[in-house]
């Protein structure tokens, strides 16, 4: 009598059917796959990069220590072949850069 009761949804145009709201879940569904794989590329290249920096800094490391052992190394040969004491050399550079 005043319109309240059973009364039948009226389906417009703007109303997603059942089939479109599926494929819009799929297709939503489809896009974060894609995004996730995105970013797990995204963040395998960060770590690569990062573990590039932390191999580098590491060379760098090893290789000021090489040429610290290598120049005591030429220091000490050189101190022999002139017949200097190398221990007494080396004290004595010692108590100069104090």
């Amino acid at each position: 009598m005043f319109g309240f009761g059973k009364r039948k949804a009226k389906q417009d145009a703007n109303t997603p059917s059942a089939e479109t709201g599926q494929a819009q879940i799929s297709a939503e569904e489809t896009r974060m796959a894609e995004i996730n794989a995105a970013y797990a590329l995204d963040q395998a290249l960060l770590a690569q990069s990062q573990a590039h920096g932390v191999l580098f800094a590491n060379m760098v490391s090893d290789q000021q220590k090489f040429t610290a052992a290598s120049q005591a190394s030429a220091l000490k040969n050189a101190a022999e072949l002139i017949g200097i004491d190398p221990d007494v050399l080396t004290s004595t550079l010692v108590q100069k850069s104090d």
